[in-house]
């Protein structure tokens, strides 16, 4: 198996499809530094599996792939293939028969590798498990990189101990050392897990045991409770019979009363309804004379009541009629009065009325000259307003024109400070180079999101297949737990049939046992075990052999039956019997051999029998049999001619029914059985092999999910990146335009402030000269001024006192007025009431004269009506003792008609009391014999049986007794026995799956410990050879000098390596103490060493000769030569002297920037020619 090309598209320098071919088995592949050869390694390292970007020189996976340079696109994807010559069948298992090998890895930008070998698409397991053995790897000691050298020689023990174990061949060893410890944990893990299942099934055996003894107990005490129970009913059911009888004589008792009480009761309410008659006749007479009374008295009361008033009467009247004559006194004095005074206030008018004319005029005139004085007055307040707005205007100009100034001047300065400085900003931001910044970061965040989404994509898939693994690999285990369930029924069954049929091949006598087993037959076959029938005939077939079933086969037949005479029981049949006689040949359609496959030798004992379906018909076709013949029915029954015969169930024969049909299950559950192991082995090989998809689905999603996680990391970063680069960008555009902006707005604001500065300076000038001639005449209207405001004043306080005496002179006429109107209405007022009083006073006196008369007539009237009111009332008296007197029988009686009423409400209540005690008992009886129908029983039979102390108080007792100790069972679970069968059956199947597994356990440790016998072999032998070499090859590199290869313990099954090489001349007892180049020889000789042991297919060799001199090299160059006869060589090399040993060499350029090439030389052929020329 050698390397025969390498195909390279899209890989780091790479970028056009290349192929490399290998030729010969020294090839040297040279080019100046930086021209991709090295890639060439990585290529082969990474299509061999290599999952660590950093050891290919890159961040990321998707970093072999290549970037783009300049002119060229970045590739997709990266795409190697090595092609191998495995014409001498080095590659093992199914690929020894290929002549050729293709591996080849693929990778996208997203950074998902695929595997294809042969063109077939695999994993990246197939590939490792591929290269197994061979040495070769994506770290094995076949590919030796730059600096690797040392790293080999001065690796840790553990690490160097790696490359000798895959020299020795026994990394797969490890592999499947490691792949069984991991089905061991699971073991493990399902024994503790079935181990905590049989304990937990365990304690539910022992509760739902003692819960099947809690049942027991439960329903032995129900039983008890409910014969107590059908006990107390009876007895109750007596006592309701004896209640039934005394309650009736009670009845009747009540009855009797009810009716004595109701006649009574009639009596004594007809004398009420007459005394009730006669009370209301007298009654009505009663209240007519007490009406007549009421009337009497009701006259005597008006006429006292008028009497009264008319003298009350008569009396005001006269007292009104002094009051009025008082009355017409005053007012005549009133009225002299008033008219006195009335012809005073006449006098007082007429003086006042011309000094108020007078007053009159004076305040006009004053009106007048006050009018005059005001009109001059706003004439000059006229001119003087207008010369204040004349001054107004100009001073105004000049305060604002003063303050737009101070406005002004220092916002010209700010606004002139600021565009400097923004103009200065303008050209600070202009030269900020972020967009470029933000288009690298949007590509970078786009390239991460599309891997992101490849990645998320993978990672669904991953979960997708993890889970239908798992969904399989659960269905897969529910399958194998029916199919253990099944095969532990079918072997029990199979267990059970092979008993019974081993019992029934065996129930012959003792003596019977003992010969067979002394003429070596106890082992010979029984007439059940070689005849076959058809299914449904076997009771017949059974029942026609009967104790024959046990026949013992013989070969020896006549020298059997010789000896057999002796011993009684003995039933032989011959097995060597060839054909049948001839006279047995044609046999009836009926016949029953022909249900039978048996052996020639039954034709003698079954000839005689023929089938019949059942008695009936057999008994119906007896005449058609001949003297030997008989039928035999399905169910057994035996009928000849003139007899019958039904076979017994015991006895010998007896034990032998049923064999046949058992021995017919038997052989088909045999079969099931060996049809069931099958599929449990199929099962199990499955169930393993979903175990291994479903770590390695796991193992891939753990990748993915890590994968997504650090997309999104790099993509977060990246995006926050991005986000803040924008928000800086767009930060500063907006602010350029704000201050372009703001600066054209500073400086046409300038050019404003400038013109209105200078327009104020204008403006405050003019208003300087016309504020200088407006001062003057504003000094003449102030001497003016002075002049109106006295004369307004002096008319002002004129006018106001001859107002002031005008408004005096009028309110004294007007109260003048007032008052004269007053006393003028007094005075009339005064006259009429006198006028009015004198005629009140003479129509009293007339009436006062004309009322002594009646008042003799009303006392008289008043004296007759008291006479009258007397007799009434005494007649009244009489009547009302006679109503007296009947009430009070009318009340007796209806005292005694009220008792007995309530006898006769409490006879009646007493009856229906007892009635509907009684049918109540009735009900309660009739619910009783209900209750007892329904559990099958009748009260007297019941009472029969009850013992002579019961009673319904004891059996009250005892029935509350037993449910207290029913109450104290508590919550009885009455299904436990049934569990317990079911719980009982699992426990043993469970212990039946412990005792397999921990047999498994057993297995797989067993292997393990093979393993370990087998690696420390290997690796003892594999060292010690190893050693060998290299004591051999380090003089050789070296040119004297020794090494040796020392385990670190004694354990070679664990112990790690380490090297000791003296070089000639020194002693060095440690290998870091050696120089670069004494550490390269020396790993030289090593790898060398292994090579020569366990030569890998190739080896590929970057610059190791670099820190080797002239000599050392020559040594080196030598030893590879000599090992290129077993080993092909692949060497990067700058060293003129190494390039000479190389049979092709392969040129790596770069005339285009970060795109290689590749030229090739035959350097056999270029010498040919070189020689030739």
């Amino acid at each position: 198996m050698r390397l025969e090309k390498i195909k390279l598209v899209g890989f780091k320098s790479f970028v056009d499809p290349t192929t490399i071919p290998l030729p010969s088995n020294l090839i040297g592949v040279v080019g100046p530094n930086g021209c991709g050869k090295s890639n060439v390694i990585d290529a082969v390292r990474w299509v061999m599996g290599e999952s660590s970007a950093k050891m290919l020189r890159g961040a990321g996976m998707a970093d072999v792939i290549f970037n783009g340079a300049a002119g060229r696109q970045p590739a997709t994807s990266a795409n190697i293939e090595l092609v191998f010559d495995n014409r001498t069948g080095r590659a093992g298992g199914a690929y020894a028969a290929l002549p050729h090998i293709a591996v080849r890895r693929q990778v996208g930008r997203d950074g998902q590798s695929s595997y294809f070998l042969n063109g077939t698409r695999c994993r990246r397991r197939d590939i490792y498990e591929l290269f197994l053995g061979t040495g070769l790897g994506p770290r094995s000691y076949a590919i030796i990189e730059q600096g690797m050298v040392s790293r080999f020689i001065e690796a840790r023990p553990e690490d160097l101990r790696a490359f000798i174990e895959e020299a020795a061949g026994i990394s797969k060893y490890k592999e499947r050392r490691r792949e069984t410890e991991t089905r061991l944990d699971q073991t493990r893990d399902n024994l503790a897990r079935l181990t905590d299942v049989r304990t937990e099934v365990a304690k539910q055996c022992a509760h739902l045991e003692r819960q099947a003894a809690q049942a027991v107990k439960f329903q032995t005490l129900q039983v008890e409770q409910q014969r107590i129970k059908l006990e107390l009913l009876a007895l109750t059911w007596q006592a309701f019979n004896r209640s039934l009888a005394s309650g009736e004589a009670a009845l009747a008792t009540a009855a009797l009363a009810l009716e004595t009480t109701t006649t009574a009761w009639q009596d004594c309410d007809a004398q009420l309804d007459e005394h009730r008659t006669t009370h209301a006749q007298v009654t009505d007479d009663f209240n007519a004379m007490q009406a007549a009374v009421y009337q009497a008295a009701a006259e005597v009361a008006r006429l006292q009541s008028a009497l009264a008033f008319a003298d009350r009467e008569r009396q005001r009247q006269v007292a009104e009629l002094q009051r009025l004559t008082d009355d017409c006194a005053a007012a005549a004095v009133l009225s002299q009065r008033d008219a006195h005074h009335l012809s005073e206030l006449d006098a007082e008018l007429a003086e006042l009325m011309p000094q108020l004319a007078a007053a009159e005029l004076a305040t006009t005139a004053a009106d007048q000259a006050v009018t005059t004085a005001a009109l001059a007055q706003e004439a000059w307040q006229v001119q003087s307003d207008a010369v204040q707005m004349q001054l107004t205007a100009p001073q105004q100009q000049m305060q604002q024109s003063r303050r737009d100034l101070a406005h002004l001047e220092p916002r010209l300065a700010h606004d002139q400070a600021r565009l400097t400085w923004i103009q200065a900003e303008l050209r600070r931001l202009a030269d900020l180079a972020e967009v470029a910044e933000c288009h690298a970061l949007a590509a970078e965040l786009e390239a991460v999101e599309q891997q992101l989404t490849a990645a998320t994509a993978a990672q669904a898939a991953a979960l997708a297949a993890v889970q239908t693994v798992a969904r399989e690999r659960h269905a897969a285990s529910q399958q194998l737990d029916l199919l253990r369930t099944e095969l532990h029924t079918v072997r029990g069954r199979v267990a059970a049939l092979e008993s019974l049929i081993a019992a029934a091949r065996d129930s012959n006598a003792v003596t019977v046992t003992r010969w067979l087993e002394q003429h070596q037959l106890h082992t010979a076959p029984r007439l059940l075990d070689l005849i076959r029938v058809t299914p449904g005939y076997e009771t017949a077939v059974e029942s026609a052999l009967a104790e024959a079933l046990a026949a013992v086969g013989s070969d020896q037949f006549p020298a059997h039956a010789s000896s057999a005479g002796d011993c009684a029981g003995v039933m032989l049949f011959d097995c060597q019997l060839a054909a049948a006689p001839a006279a047995l040949t044609d046999l009836p359609r009926d016949s029953l051999l022909h249900q039978v496959a048996t052996p020639e030798t039954l034709l003698t004992w079954l000839a005689a029998f023929r089938y019949c379906e059942d008695v009936a018909s057999a008994l119906a076709q007896r005449h058609t049999l001949s003297a030997h013949e008989r039928f035999v029915t399905r169910s057994g029954i035996i009928v000849g001619r003139d007899w019958f015969y039904s076979p017994a169930r015991d006895g010998s024969a007896g034990k032998l029914r049923g064999s046949l049909a058992r021995l017919e299950e038997l052989t088909q559950l045999q079969r099931r059985y060996a049809e069931l192991t099958d599929r449990q082995a199929e099962l199990l090989e499955a169930t393993d092999w979903l175990a291994e998809r479903q770590q390695l689905a796991e193992m891939a999603r753990d990748a993915a999910l890590s994968e997504v996680a650090t997309h999104n990391q790099q993509r977060a970063a990246l995006s926050a990146d991005l986000s803040a680069a924008q928000a800086h960008s767009e930060h500063h555009q907006l602010q350029q335009a704000a201050l372009q902006v703001e600066g054209g707005e500073l400086q046409r604001r300038i050019e404003e402030t400038l013109a209105a500065i200078s327009e104020a300076h204008e403006i405050l000038d003019q208003a300087s000269q016309a504020l200088a001639a407006l001062d003057v005449t504003a000094a003449e209207l102030l001497v003016e001024r002075d002049r109106h405001r006295g004369a307004v004043t002096t008319t002002r306080a004129m006018a106001q006192q001859c107002q002031a005496r005008v408004r005096e002179l009028q309110l004294t006429l007007a109260t003048l007025q007032a008052t004269r109107s007053a006393v003028v209405v007094s005075l009339e007022r005064a006259q009429t009431q006198l006028l009015q009083t004198q005629q009140v006073r003479e129509s009293l006196a007339a009436a006062v004269t004309d009322g002594a008369a009646p008042l003799v007539d009303l006392q008289q009237a008043l004296d007759e009506q008291r006479q009258r009111h007397q007799e009434l009332e005494q007649q009244c008296a009489q009547v009302k003792l006679r109503v007296t007197a009947l009430q009070r029988e009318i009340q007796a009686r209806e005292q005694q008609r009220h008792t007995l009423a309530a006898q006769l409400t409490q006879r009646r209540e007493e009856l229906t009391s007892l009635q509907g005690s009684l049918q109540d008992t009735v009900v309660r009886r009739r619910l009783l014999e209900e209750e007892l129908a329904a559990l099958n029983s009748e009260a007297t039979a019941v009472l029969a049986t009850v013992a002579a102390e019961a009673t319904i108080d004891r059996w009250t007792e005892r029935l509350a007794a037993g449910h207290s100790k029913l109450a104290r069972l508590g919550n009885v679970n009455l299904a436990a026995a049934d569990e317990y069968r079911e719980q009982a059956e699992r426990l043993h199947y469970l212990d039946t799956q412990q005792q397999d597994i921990q047999a498994a356990l057993a297995a797989l440790q067993s292997a393990i410990k093979a393993m370990d016998r087998e690696t420390r072999s290997r690796f003892t032998t594999t060292f010690d050879q190893l050693n060998q070499q290299l004591q051999q090859l380090f003089p050789r590199l070296f040119g004297g000098g020794q090494a040796e290869l020392i385990p670190t313990s004694q354990d070679l099954l664990t112990a790690g390596v380490t090297i000791m090489a003296r070089p000639p001349g020194k002693r060095n007892a440690n290998i870091h103490q050696l120089s670069g180049g004494e550490k390269a020889l020396t790993a030289i000789a090593l790898v060398f060493a292994i090579f020569q042991l366990n030569p890998a297919p190739f080896c590929l060799l970057d610059e190791v000769d670099a820190p080797l001199d002239d000599a050392n090299v020559g040594r080196f160059c030598q030893l590879v030569k000599a090992l290129s006869e077993q080993v092909q060589f692949i060497f990067i090399t700058h060293n003129k002297t190494t390039m000479e040993i190389a049979d092709h060499l392969l040129g790596v350029t770069m005339h285009e920037p970060g795109v290689s090439r590749l030229v090739a030389v035959d350097v056999s052929t270029a010498a040919a020619l070189g020689a030739a020329d």
